[in-house]
């Protein structure tokens, strides 16, 4: 990998990985409230539909920027 694409990587990895965990913060308390113990299962079905319908959240986010 050369010296561009590295930056690139970067500069593009760690915005969404603060987003990605900001989302966790948030969520996981309304989960919490809603669900209570099954909160862990519940953020497994979140993070399982995220993974396997990702084009929709792109979508979405793109569509609201």
């Amino acid at each position: 990998m050369n010296e561009n694409t590295k930056k690139l990587f970067s500069a593009t990895a760690t915005p969404l990985a603060s987003i990605f965990g900001s989302g966790f913060l948030v969520i996981v308390p309304i989960l919490a409230g809603a669900v209570g113990p099954y909160a862990w299962l519940a953020m497994a079905c979140v993070c399982f539909l995220r993974c396997e319908y990702p084009q929709r959240s792109r979508y979405s986010a793109a569509e609201n920027a």
